[in-house]
């Protein structure tokens, strides 16, 4: 029994192990597997202060791969036109050493493209760079705070590919962050924990790290940084804008790798295409790349949504060789945009017609929606500047008074914007007869009746009376025809009086009369037919909107109370219950 017991533990274990891994995507080992430390061709530029270079910087710029130009920043060829010639330009300077003209022309470098990284004291407020460059910084700190930090690597951050550990204990407590910067790492470790450690905005780079107390691989991280702003044997953008759903978005890349294979693109860490590839200028199809692309972390700047998102380019070689690519791609989508007002107050006369215009416009107009009370009550197609009518989902019939709904346009995109749409419902029209009649009879007769038609948007209720006496009362049903029997009265005159109410508490009026004629009075024997003399009479309702949304009602006659008939009384209950006794006994008698 153990044997078998045994057996079949093992027979588990091996099924197990032959069974395949799961994994929710690639992972940036994956990627950086076979990494091939890239020596970038691009010029460098180190703009330093007199005391930084000894015994700072020059531990650093040995280690990199790329060859670092230095100079001193009260150099007298430190200007823009030395700059230009240069690719990349690290600053380590502060105001103390720098002017505004200096800061205006590294902005100029950075509008003509070249890339600037930047470092603490250079982005701290009282010491901060001057002139244009200090409205490009990725982060500002308000203090010296001169914090001890740690970066425990994160092996799946491109930036530190190859870096065990970095450190440092000049490190500064960020304050203000600009929406469209993208922070690419953070410390994690250290007093320090949670500051960003490196962000991009643009062409500037900033590094929060100042090379004293350093630790680590920082030459390898510099490599990266290089490689990451697109110097190297790949060439080309490492920021791409990508209008979302747009077609033919290419990325141009200019490759100079011998015998190269394929590439992967990896998008968030997630392998999304494969392709091969040769020497020279590549594109990249974007828009292949994004399509199942979802929004899920994003910013609303001037309605427009942007999402930034990770691009990695792995391309391979016949050694089996790997070379990365990085790519900050910024996804957006402009959203609909209303022109004025957002929400829209109307006044509208129940039954009339109300075409509503809304001045919205969007790259993809698709579809809008109607809800009342979070139900769905109206959707059809919308174009820009579109307009709809209100009677398409107002009820009239039931609806009197503000009635609040919420109109959301949706894009192709699935992007959305509401609108909020509040309709005051009036009724201040009255009830108008259309026909009224009252059948004369002679004495003993079995017909005659009372009708009349009356048309109105709210018909609610009536009542007829005959000399001052109430005959019928009821609320209206479908039809706005109603006929009454004023069969059994005696001879002679009566004057009927016929009462009308809408919902919104406007009456209408109108009198007739009949005649009930001695049997064989031959002379008087002739049918009213309706031609007896009316008199209508109406009651207007005066709304007050005031914001309690009373309603006052002004008449110039007295309102009238509609009675409801009595009920049939109900069989005497303990009668009920003896009879039902005696039966059952009889019955019983009879079974036994």
């Amino acid at each position: 029994m153990k044997n078998k017991i045994l057996f079949t533990l093992l027979s588990l274990l091996l099924m197990i192990s032959l069974m395949p891994q799961m994994s929710s995507g690639v992972s940036q080992d994956k990627i950086n597997e076979t990494i091939t430390t890239d020596q970038s061709d691009a010029k460098v530029l180190l703009i330093h202060d007199s005391s930084q270079l000894s015994n700072r910087w020059s531990v650093i710029i040995d280690s990199i791969n790329t060859p670092v130009d230095t100079i001193d920043r009260t150099a007298s060829n430190s200007n823009y036109d030395t700059y230009i010639n240069y690719d990349v330009i690290i600053s380590s300077t502060h105001n103390s050493r720098s002017s505004e003209a200096h800061g205006n022309d590294l902005a100029d470098y950075v509008d003509q493209g070249g890339k600037l990284i930047i470092h603490p004291y250079s982005f701290v407020s009282s010491w901060a760079l001057q002139g244009r460059i200090n409205d490009y910084f990725p982060f500002y700190a308000n203090a010296n705070s001169n914090q001890a930090a740690v970066y425990t690597v994160d092996n799946n951050n491109p930036l530190f590919k190859g870096v065990t550990s970095v450190g440092t204990s000049h490190s500064m407590d960020i304050q203000t962050i600009p929406a469209d910067t993208e922070i690419l790492a953070t410390y994690n470790s250290g007093t320090n924990d949670g500051e960003p450690f490196v962000g991009i905005r643009g062409n500037v780079i900033a590094v929060n790290f100042y090379p004293i107390g350093m630790s680590g691989e920082y030459g390898r991280f510099y490599d990266n940084l290089l490689e990451y702003a697109g110097y190297g044997n790949i060439k080309g953008v490492n920021q791409y804008e990508y209008k979302f759903n747009s077609q033919d978005a290419k990325l141009s890349l200019n490759i100079t790798i011998e015998n190269g294979t394929t590439y992967d693109a990896y998008l968030d860490e997630n392998l999304v295409d494969t392709q091969n590839y040769q020497n020279g200028t590549i594109d990249i199809d974007i828009s292949k790349l994004y399509v199942d692309y979802t929004y899920t972390n994003y910013t609303v700047i001037n309605n427009t949504k942007y999402q930034y998102s990770n691009l990695t380019l792995a391309f391979h070689t016949e050694q089996n060789n790997t070379y990365t690519h990085f790519v900050n791609v910024t996804v957006y989508d402009n959203l609909p945009v209303v022109f004025g007002d957002s929400s829209m107050f109307l006044d509208y006369e129940i039954g009339t017609n109300h075409p509503i215009e809304f001045n919205i416009s969007d790259d993809n107009p698709d579809m809008l929606y109607v809800y009342s009370n979070n139900e769905l009550i109206f959707s059809d197609m919308w174009e820009n500047l579109t307009s709809i009518n209100a009677n398409d989902f107002v009820d009239y019939s039931t609806t009197l008074g503000v009635n609040n709904y919420t109109v959301i346009f949706e894009d192709k995109d699935n992007n959305e914007i509401e609108y909020l749409l509040q309709i005051n419902v009036l009724d201040s029209v009255n009830p108008v007869f259309t026909s009224v009649s009252a059948d004369n009879y002679l004495e003993g007769d079995d017909f005659g009746v009372i009708s009349f038609t009356v048309v109105d948007v709210t018909l609610d209720n009536y009542a007829i009376l005959v000399n001052n006496e109430e005959i019928a009362s009821s609320q209206f049903g479908d039809n706005n025809y109603i006929e009454v029997s004023n069969e059994g009265y005696a001879v002679g005159n009566y004057t009927v009086e016929i009462i009308v109410e809408d919902r919104a508490l406007n009456i209408a009026k109108i009198t007739t009369s009949f005649s009930v004629m001695l049997y064989g009075n031959n002379s008087t024997n002739v049918s009213n037919n309706g031609n007896n003399t009316s008199t209508i009479s109406e009651t207007n309702t005066v709304t007050n909107n005031d914001t309690n949304n009373e309603t006052n009602t002004e008449t110039n006659n007295q309102s009238v109370a509609i009675s409801v008939p009595e009920s049939v009384p109900l069989m005497n209950l303990p009668l009920m219950i003896f009879t039902g006794f005696i039966g059952l006994y009889i019955f019983n008698r009879k079974r036994n």
